[in-house]
């Protein structure tokens, strides 16, 4: 039979008078500024480790995703660097209760100016640099990597997969960045879809040199036949002009042979400024054009 023990009321007396004083300690406590730094350090510290188990899945991805590319291309590096890094928590001066003092206050008891820190403890930590890049022949100047698109559930954040994309920089490289239909699920496609895009760059590159080159011949043969006049040249539309004030538009064209011609377009005439006879007599003098 279990036994109860009888307290005299003096005894009972001790225990709640101990346990007052034990709750009044623990209350103390958790009113300290070291109970308050513990805690503050306790809470940056688990979103330090959350944080690089984030940097450990997304380096999975990465790794993941370049072995599948691989497999299909060598023209592929994968490049990771991890980077060392500090996470800053600022500790501050903490009231009668136990809460931080960050602002001093106003006599109306609104917030005043922001406080310095009482100190700042540094958590070492690391973050990735990581990069997929694509190293066969590309327009000089451009880059194009490759990265993993996060794919979550309808129904959730839960990531269920990655899917791929090609992201472009440089000069006129041929990739819409934010266009989300470029999310790709397989590597053979993706590599189709880059290797085209390369191409049709090249492609670009070439016409524009040859239209450059062109553009020099015909504006040196305009020189050679007009070059006794003040011209003005934009995109092989001439604009001569006489001391008369009488404005000349020719356009000048280059066929498939290399043969350049000059095609009259408009004629602007100050007629305030020149006389109409002369202008018909002049206009008159002026020989057809042979067939």
């Amino acid at each position: 039979m279990s036994q109860t023990m009888n307290l005299t009321a003096e005894e009972i007396a001790l225990i709640e008078q101990k346990r007052a004083e034990e709750k009044t300690k623990q209350e103390e406590l958790r009113k300290s500024y070291d109970h308050y730094r513990e805690k503050t350090i306790n809470y940056y510290n688990a979103r330090r480790v959350e944080q690089e188990n984030n940097e450990e899945v997304r380096k999975a991805s990465y790794e993941g995703i370049f072995n599948k590319l691989v497999a299909v291309s060598k023209d592929f590096k994968f490049i990771c660097k991890k980077e060392s890094a500090t996470m800053a928590v600022n500790l501050y001066e903490i009231d009668e209760n136990g809460y931080e003092i960050k602002f001093t206050r106003n006599e109306d008891g609104s917030y005043g100016h922001i406080l310095a820190p009482k100190e700042v403890v540094d958590l070492e930590t690391y973050r990735y640099a990581l990069k997929i890049v694509y190293t066969g022949k590309v327009p000089e100047g451009c880059e194009y990597c490759i990265v993993p698109v996060a794919q979550k559930s309808k129904y959730s954040d839960r990531i269920v997969g990655y899917k791929m994309q090609i992201k472009g920089s440089g000069p006129n490289h041929g990739i819409d960045n934010y266009d989300g239909r470029g999310k790709l699920s397989n590597p053979k496609s993706l590599h189709n879809r880059l290797t085209e895009t390369i191409d049709s760059v090249f492609r670009q590159i070439e016409y524009r040199r040859a239209q450059d080159n062109s553009n020099a011949r015909i504006l040196t043969k305009f020189k050679e036949e007009f070059g006794g006049y003040e011209f003005n040249n934009h995109q092989n539309e001439f604009t001569i002009k006489f001391t008369n004030g009488i404005a000349l538009k020719v356009h000048g064209y280059e066929d498939a042979n290399g043969n350049i011609e000059f095609r009259y377009s408009n004629v602007s005439v100050p007629y305030s400024q020149v006389d109409f006879k002369d202008l018909v007599h002049h206009l008159s003098a002026i020989k057809k054009a042979e067939d």
